[in-house]
């Protein structure tokens, strides 16, 4: 039978869950999938990768959201899962998961509240949610009149509502599922099948197990309770089987075809607000030419690289983006805000030299430009800039003056598990002594010895060789110390906008948004 995965947690979902994006979709498409949603929980962060991965593999992508919701400084929340059903939906998507992380809404997680997702409904579908849901709970607590009433409010606001199921090995979801359609038949409410996807493959739950102990801090001897063994990327065959009712599991395929496949929103290039951008980005260079005082018996070599740069960057439409730069970089410097003369391919442009960017003669020093602008590369060129470590939030703020509040963020930073923090998690998860971890990191290539972490692991804890699939995964969210990007209008129509108006999306998927 037929069955697309609605309810497909990431490693964004930070230690939630096991796998990339690319995974899943990999894996969606060997069991036949057709379409694959990621609802990560109360942001969008996965989307970009999302997309990418889809088109590779020819699956048609969903693009959703797990929302906390609760009331004002209520501790204790429930869940939502929400789906874009196209592009409008999905900008209303964005708009709530900004709203949850706003300073009124924001407490201990992204939250929102009930009228918000009545307000910003167009164009979505909205599952009742998780065993944590707003209906399931009130079931799980034997309060079947309060769960009635919650779905009733749901359904009366709400043009597209289904109530969502699980067939999970745990008691608790037997409970709510008796509850859920028994109160989905009441109320003639459509039921749809859903899976709590928290890892790719059977036997994958050990590893889930581990990134959640780490999450909680906790360790092998401590009772939280257990993975449950069926939260994998299942068939359709393999739900109903579970004991999923046939009718909710056909209802993902209807949900899927709902959702028409679009693009995610993409944003133009960033203008420096001019009439005429390239006449100013000559006038620059001339006066950048007075300024550095080029010797008359070189000019002919100048002049013949500035004009073969300056051709290149008006035809790939680099013109704004070398003004905007240049003008942040003279403001700082104006402020006395030391700025560092140059790193990396930049220092090989004769443009970058003479507007102030860098401090490095590229003819002098003999330094390629095709290093930083190639012709047959369209993405834009990467200017690497430091900025005195003590005085960045004063750049930031210029810019957010300059251009707008909610079009200048900090982009993300991942911490990944790498081998030494690696081996640190399992031995305080394990209570493996100390000693016995230092030792095996001797072992290591980057410790001058000459084993990688899996072999390590495998060697020394050949019980625990299904945790070498951690290494390279996201174990933290962190802000960007100084990577910013500045938009051509307000960054909420493209991601999630989280505390501090910071988006949660690397350098990679930024550029790609852009």
């Amino acid at each position: 039978m037929d069955y697309v995965s609605l309810h497909t947690h990431t490693t964004f979902s930070l230690l939630d869950s096991y796998g990339t994006p690319e995974q899943y979709v990999q894996r969606a498409s060997e069991i036949g999938h057709k379409a694959i949603a990621i609802t990560e929980h109360g942001n969008t962060s996965s989307h970009p990768k999302l997309e990418k991965a889809c088109r590779k593999h020819g699956i048609k992508p969903i693009y959703g959201c797990e929302f906390y919701v609760g009331e004002d400084k209520q501790r204790s929340k429930n869940h939502i899962t929400v789906l874009a059903r196209n592009l409008e939906g999905y900008r209303n998507l964005l708009r709530l998961s900004t709203l949850a992380y706003t300073e009124e809404r924001f407490y201990y997680m992204p939250t929102i509240r009930i009228t918000d997702l009545f307000q910003y409904q167009e164009g979505l579908i909205v599952l009742s949610g998780c065993l944590a849901g707003l209906v399931s709970r009130r079931v799980l607590d034997g309060d079947m009149d309060g769960a009635r009433d919650v779905a009733r409010l749901l359904k009366d606001n709400l043009e597209h509502f289904y109530i969502e199921v699980q067939p999970l090995t745990l008691e608790d979801s037997v409970t709510a599922n008796n509850g859920l359609v028994e109160i989905a038949g009441e109320l003639n409410i459509p039921l749809v099948a859903t899976n709590d996807v928290h890892y790719l493959e059977p036997g994958d739950e050990k590893v889930q197990w581990f990134l959640s102990t780490v999450r909680r801090r906790k360790n092998i001897h401590d009772d939280w309770g257990t993975m449950d063994k069926r939260c994998y990327l299942a068939t359709g065959e393999e739900m109903i089987a579970w004991g999923a009712p046939a009718e909710a599991v056909r209802n993902t395929v209807r949900i899927a075809d709902m959702c028409e496949e679009f693009e995610l929103p993409k944003a133009e290039p960033v203008r420096f607000g001019i009439d005429n951008p390239y006449e100013a980005l000559v006038e620059l260079c001339r006066e950048g030419w007075r300024a550095r005082k080029i010797p008359r018996e070189d000019w002919d070599t100048y002049k013949a690289r500035l004009f073969r740069e300056l051709e290149l960057i008006k035809d790939k439409n680099f013109v704004d983006y070398f003004l905007v730069v240049a003008d942040m970089v003279q403001w700082a410097k104006s402020q006395g805000i030391l700025v560092g003369p140059a790193r990396g391919s930049a220092a090989g442009s004769l443009v970058s030299y003479l507007v102030g960017i860098t401090e490095v003669d590229p003819i002098e020093w003999d330094l390629l430009f095709e290093r930083f602008i190639d012709v047959s590369r369209h993405d834009p060129p990467d200017i690497d800039l430091d900025f005195q470590d003590n005085r960045r939030e004063e750049v930031k703020e210029y810019l957010r003056q300059k251009y707008g509040v909610d079009r200048v963020a900090n982009i993300a930073g991942y911490s990944l598990f790498k081998p030494k923090s690696l081996l640190d998690d399992i031995g305080r998860v394990f209570k493996i002594p100390r000693p016995e971890i230092e030792e095996a990191k001797n072992d290591l290539y980057e410790n001058g010895g000459t084993k990688s972490v899996g072999e390590v692991i495998s060697e020394r804890w050949e019980e625990l060789s299904h945790l070498t699939k951690v290494e390279g995964m996201i174990r933290q969210l962190t802000v960007h110390a100084a990577g910013v990007i500045v938009a051509s209008d307000s960054l909420d129509g493209y991601t999630t906008l989280g505390r501090g108006g910071n988006i949660m999306l690397d350098h990679r998927d930024a550029e790609y948004l852009g």
